[in-house]
């Protein structure tokens, strides 16, 4: 963002010389109740004037106010809403961390999250805020309409918003007048009244004269601002010679541009094309460059911009502050168009050599989005593409973020991108990260066939200046395609891989060709490709040679992915405590760097939730939240192992605590994504899914119905018989649930069916895949027993109760295995076993879950510890109770224990009483 970003949301000073528009100023306060203001008329009625003034009149109230003063830069929803969030943090609405995603533009956000987290700070605003927009229709949008939308209707009653545009708003205005929530102000308000018109005019102009120009002015504001200063420069010039038919045009070309020096003329076509301007940068673009001055104060300083200012004097009222310094300016609107139209039309060669001298200005400070629009502006699309290119093409997404390259890009005819190869590379990996990988596909394609030079060295093969973001280093060559591509392929997410897997050490030594960003890059796409394959160990190596790149090349955003993908390792893994810790790690550099509304907060929440899911301390209350973060990164950016995960998890969670319906739209919409999406294997992992839903809800027949069209569709990818299937995390959860709704029960067909599931449950733990070999020992151990093999039944399901301890991921036997049934028997295992402490603790966690998930007081205790409590309530010893249910007495010791911890007692007769209380006994 160019330094003068931040002018836009502090509020200038009005411009001396104008007049208090008191009658005006009077009709605002008195309509300051209502939620919406708007100020709507062409240009040169004095909206900004009167803004300032409305503004300056609520502060003497002692009300607080916001600044926002949007361009066409705004356009974007994010940078709008980047905007709005600056400009309310400055009057000190507390918005937590939401200025570090503002300052990133939001470039990683969600517009609904954001959105959401704007309304409910405001709502929460300590007193009624008025937050002024000013030139609004330059950032008007539909994305825009429907923020301020949901503003006015779920804060409006701790917001006044006051609009400053030239046409009136896309709003729905009809209902909000209706409802006495809005008032607009037009032109007719906002014309000078006779009064107003003498009252600036003064004493410069006789009665007779006022009345002439009343009537031909009509009280156009900047119609009596231009006569005004047109007297002030010819004190004797008739008034018939001064309002003329074609007031603005006219005056502006015969009777004040061309009684000026030509040097002022000049400096005023070269503000008017720059836009907002300093004293510094108008001197750069003049023909004959002002030598550096040092004031009084020591300061550096250009002598000809500042005397060009000074002799503006009598026009100050065209001339409006974009700061309190007074350092940044621009002309009126309305001047400023009709001088861009002249110089380019009469001197077109001038036009754009003012753009681009300005373009290589912005360049050299590192206003990469100013530089670049300056040159496009000035049709020199060679410059525009360099200045694009010597930022590193699409590496700017991984150093700035996703706004800054689309708002580049969104400057140059589609015929120039197309035809440069580094823009249509920077094009396509744009649609990546939106999702259109068919379009991604057509731009790498394109791009692949065009000529362009490719530096492996890291030298940018053209470029512009010593500005860019990207420099002369780190870049990789601002043609080479390969790292793109990578992402193109895990976007796609096909089943083949180009020129297969190579060993991670080749892979390694391929990516240490690039420079760092682009190694980086690679490393992680290789990173997900190891995880999908299940080659957790090549995982582990590929991503920590990543964050190494992406620390070498400085990149945030890069090490922000890598986090995410060694979480979902340590996930895979089945280490509760390196996923937790790499989560965090990606939690605090998005929140640091990006804003608690970033994109990648989405994705490392989603994950976050998984892991919290697995070890049992997600809860009912997160599942909103956890379904907002999964539309996310579904709506925007993610990948098919995120979307796996989460999926997976969101499901588990909600079947866990009975909200069946809302398992049935996550799938439904995910299914619908994959199916737009072309991802094959994220459709059958959801198929699989759907199949476990069937199961959990008692619809049995319609889950063997879903596993056996899987089977019969999917053939070895789903049996298990392929240790690196692409298919892998389908076939471990088809495997477990065909074991538990097989008709055949314990038949040979079903016997023979678990050889090829425990083998499968060996390879994946001999593989490190212990998060998906714990889920299928668990079903492996429930389908033994219903294969008439007890002892083995229960040998592995301690085998999987031991597992889920060791990692800290208990849920896994909340459901998968539909294990409840078994605790008992595991409890009873473990009662006689001191050694197994730990997995005591577990069953503990899976009891509460299964406790919380069914309610009431009945769930307190086990099924087993209502068993010894039926005994204990008719009397009996423990001895009595060990014989009767079959189990030691250290066993029914242990039992007791428990009993009289849960009920919060300490004797056999108080827990007595304290069940039959709560309705525990029959």
């Amino acid at each position: 963002m160019p330094g003068h970003s931040m002018t836009k949301t502090h509020r200038p000073d009005p411009a001396a010389g104008l007049i208090a528009r008191r009658r005006l100023i009077g009709l605002l306060t008195a309509e300051a109740a209502r939620p919406l203001v708007i100020l709507a008329a062409p240009a040169g009625f004095g909206k900004s004037t009167l803004l300032i003034q409305y503004a300056q009149a609520l502060e003497a109230e002692g009300r607080t106010t916001a600044w926002a003063a949007a361009d066409s830069d705004d356009r974007d929803v994010r940078a709008f809403l980047a905007l709005l969030v600056r400009a309310l943090a400055n009057a000190a609405l507390d918005l937590d961390d939401m200025a570090v995603g503002a300052a990133d533009g939001f470039a990683q956000a969600h517009v609904t999250a954001v959105t959401d987290r704007l309304v409910e700070r405001l709502a929460a605003a300590p007193a009624r805020l008025s937050l002024f927009i000013d030139d609004y229709h330059l950032a008007e949008t539909p994305e825009a309409n429907a923020v301020l939308e949901r503003l006015l209707r779920e804060a409006g009653g701790r917001v006044h918003i006051a609009l400053g545009c030239r046409h009136a708003p896309a709003l729905d205005l009809a209902t909000l007048f209706a409802e006495g929530r809005a008032v607009e102000i037009g032109p007719d308000h906002l014309r000078m009244t006779a009064d107003e018109t003498r009252t600036l005019l003064g004493e410069a102009f006789d009665a007779g004269e006022l009345s002439a120009i009343a009537a031909k002015a009509e009280g156009w504001p900047i119609a009596l601002q231009l006569i005004k200063a047109r007297r002030a420069t010819n004190p004797h010039a008739p008034v018939g010679e001064i309002v003329s038919s074609e007031l603005i045009s006219a005056y502006l070309t015969r009777q004040i541009i061309s009684v000026l020096d030509p040097p002022l003329r000049d400096f005023l076509f070269r503000i008017a094309v720059l836009g907002k301007v300093t004293a510094e940068l108008a001197d750069h673009v003049a023909d004959d460059p002002a030598p550096e001055r040092t004031d009084d104060a020591g300061q550096g300083g250009a002598t000809n911009a500042w005397a060009m200012l000074a002799a503006l004097q009598p026009f100050r009222a065209l001339l409006v502050p974009l700061d309190r310094d007074g350092q940044w300016f621009r002309l009126h609107h309305l001047f400023a168009e009709h001088l861009q139209k002249q110089l380019k039309c009469e001197a077109p060669a001038v036009f754009r050599r003012i753009l681009t001298r300005a373009a290589r200005w912005h360049a050299e400070r590192g206003y990469n989005g100013e530089a670049v629009r300056c040159a496009a502006a000035a049709g020199d699309y060679t410059l525009a593409s360099a200045l694009i290119r010597s930022q590193g093409g699409w590496r700017i997404i991984l150093w700035d973020g996703i706004t800054p390259l689309r708002t580049q890009l969104a400057h140059l005819p589609p015929a120039v991108v197309q035809n440069d190869r580094a823009l249509c590379i920077a094009r396509g990996y744009l649609h990546c990260k939106d999702g259109q990988i068919a379009q991604a596909r057509t731009c790498l394609s394109r791009a692949a066939a065009l000529p362009g030079p490719i530096d492996q060295g890291g030298q940018a093969s053209e470029g512009a200046g010593s500005g860019g973001t990207g420099g002369s280093e780190g870049n990789g060559g601002a043609g080479d395609i390969e790292p793109v591509l990578t992402m193109l392929h895990l976007y796609e997410d096909l089943g083949t891989w180009p020129d297969g897997a190579p060993p991670v050490a080749q892979v390694i030594a391929r990516a240490e060709a690039h420079a760092p960003l682009d190694a980086g890059t690679i490393l992680a796409g290789e990173t997900l490709d190891r995880l999908r394959r299940g080659r957790l160990a090549d995982a582990v190596a590929t991503e920590r040679a990543a964050t190494l790149a992406m620390k070498q090349c400085g990149s945030i955003l890069g090490l922000n992915y890598c986090a995410i993908h060694a979480g979902t390792i340590a996930l895979y893994a089945g280490q509760h405590d390196a996923a937790e810790a790499a989560i965090q790690r990606a939690l605090d550099l998005a929140r640091e760097n990006f804003g608690l509304d970033s994109g990648l907060i989405h994705l490392a929440t989603v994950l976050d939730l998984a892991v919290k899911t697995w070890a049992g301390t997600a809860r009912d209350s997160d599942i909103p939240r956890f379904r907002r973060m999964l539309d996310h990164i579904l709506d925007h950016d993610g990948w098919s192992e995120i979307y796996l995960v989460g999926v997976d998890a969101l499901v588990h969670l909600a079947l866990l605590y009975r909200r069946h319906e809302l398992a049935t739209q996550v799938l439904d919409q995910v299914q619908d994504y994959a199916a737009r999406r072309d991802l094959d294997r994220l459709a059958c992992f959801v198929r699989c899914l759907r199949a476990k839903h069937a199961w959990v809800t008692g619809r049995t027949d319609a889950a063997w119905e879903e596993l056996t069209a899987l089977g019969f569709q999917y053939g070895a990818h789903v049996t298990g018989a392929n240790e690196d299937a692409f298919h892998w995390q389908s076939a471990a959860l088809f495997l477990s649930l065909r074991a538990a709704v097989d008709p055949a029960g314990g038949g040979a067909e079903a016997v023979a069916n678990l050889a090829g599931m425990e083998a499968l449950a060996r390879r994946l733990e001999d593989t490190g895949r212990a998060f998906h070999a714990q889920r299928l020992w668990a079903a492996l151990g429930r389908a033994l027993d219903r294969a008439g093999q007890p002892r083995r039944s229960q040998a592995v399901l301690a085998r999987a109760l031991g597992a889920v301890t060791r990692h800290g991921l208990p849920a896994i036997l909340a459901h998968d295995g539909a294990l409840e049934p078994y605790l008992a028997d595991l409890r009873d295992l473990c009662a006689d076993d001191p050694a197994r402490q730990l997995d005591r603790l577990t069953l503990d966690r899976v009891e509460r879950l299964l406790a919380t998930r069914e309610g009431g007081a009945q769930a307190l205790l086990s099924r087993r510890e209502r068993d010894v409590l039926d005994q204990l309530a008719q009397g009996q010893s423990n001895k009595e109770i060990a014989r009767v249910l079959a189990l030691t007495e250290n066993t029914v010791k242990f039992h007791l224990k428990s009993i009289y911890a849960k009920l919060g007692v300490q004797r056999r007769g108080e827990a007595v009483a304290k069940a039959r209380a709560r309705a525990l006994l029959q």
